[in-house]
């Protein structure tokens, strides 16, 4: 059954097609794209599961535009999109209807695809072309430079309500108190005897306290700025190829260092046997990757006092991302069918938090 609605967070946003279906995976596809495209030529379409999500499955629906087409006709379908599977129990850790309200924002400010339709546990919208990120585009400097511009314009874009205040603290708080006692899977329970759980909230008292006396600023931010959420598209005839950032899940009101500091934590990898935090950025790059994002946030050349207020405060939101992931791990390594190793993930992450670091 199909049906238009009006999706409504605080104001009404726009009108966009719901189906009141279930899509399992690419078993469902094929039944969910006439649905939305009734003339769409099934047989052109192919579909496959995208990347390595560790919060949702994603797939690419592709058309073979040649026996997709009528002849002297625009299809009506566009010639790629996603459909993003929600995981299970995901609302733990994201306000779906927030998302779906900051997609649309960030579609009409030009940051996002748009969202063809909703359905029960998900929703279709546009494919962005190019690549992920990679280690070796990490080395490009003009890809860095890009990758700063596009957050600080990210972090312009949408205004915050008024007297909203940054939610860092208050998601880790709510995913302490949503970690299991005890494990169903035996090995998982085993690691979480390693891990020490008692001093989380402290942990996370004590930084919360070093980040209030840094009187950091906040905005609307990504908050999960991993590589593969960063697409990087070389344009004919362009020298440098452009930067794009996908996925905004998980975005919402934050700190602007901790969207900053999480993306450096990124540059270690997220496959676990590939973990190496040694790879993040030393002071002179974080220094250089900060003028960037300060000269298109403020739309002028930076001083030295501002580039270095922000690096100051860089090595106490490494430590909250840390937290922040290494709880939420704790959490999804139950809750989660997702294929991944959670709670090894979690256990690395913790090891990293050092709450006697500082600003710089």
């Amino acid at each position: 059954r199909t049906q238009r609605f009006l999706f409504i967070c605080g104001v009404m946003e726009e009108s966009i097609q719901r189906l009141d279906v279930v899509v399992r995976g690419v078993e469902d596809v094929s039944s969910f794209i006439r649905k939305i495209y009734p003339d769409a030529n099934i047989d052109a379409l192919t579909a496959a599961p995208l990347g390595d999500g560790v919060t949702n499955e994603v797939i690419r629906v592709k058309f073979n535009n040649k026996s997709s087409e009528v002849e002297g006709e625009k299809p009506s379908h566009p010639r790629s999109l996603l459909l993003r599977l929600y995981g299970k129990n995901t609302e733990l850790f994201i306000d779906r209807k927030r998302e779906i309200a900051n997609h649309i924002r960030l579609y009409e400010n030009g940051f996002a695809q748009p969202i063809i339709a909703l359905f029960s546990n998900g929703f279709a919208y546009g494919y962005s072309p190019g690549k992920p990120c990679t280690y070796a585009d990490l080395d490009d400097p003009f890809i860095t430079a890009g990758i700063a511009r596009q957050i600080a314009k990210l972090h312009n874009v949408i205004d915050i309500e008024e007297n909203e205040q940054p939610h860092a603290f208050e998601c880790i708080y709510k995913w302490i108190d949503k970690i299991p006692e005890v494990y169903t899977n035996k090995d998982n329970q085993i690691v979480f005897e390693s891990i020490d759980t008692s001093s989380l909230k402290e942990k996370a008292e004590i930084l919360e306290k070093q980040v209030l006396e840094m009187d950091a600023e906040f905005a609307w931010c990504h908050n999960d700025l991993l590589l593969n959420n960063i697409i990087v598209k070389q344009v004919k005839g362009e020298e440098h190829p452009r930067v794009s950032v996908i996925d905004y899940e998980y975005g919402n009101c934050n700190y602007t260092g901790f969207d900053i500091a999480n993306h450096f934590n990124e540059y270690a990898g997220l496959s676990l046997e590939d973990l190496d935090y040694s790879r993040l950025p030393n002071d002179e790059q974080q220094r250089v990757w900060i003028s960037h994002y300060l000269r298109e946030r403020r739309g002028r050349e930076p001083t030295e006092s501002e580039v270095g207020s922000v690096v100051e405060q860089i090595p106490v939101f490494l430590n909250v991302s840390h937290l922040f992931w290494g709880v939420w791990a704790l959490v999804q390594a139950e809750v989660s069918e997702i294929h991944f190793e959670y709670i090894k993930y979690a256990q690395i992450r913790l090891q990293h938090v050092d709450v006697s670091v500082s600003q710089k």
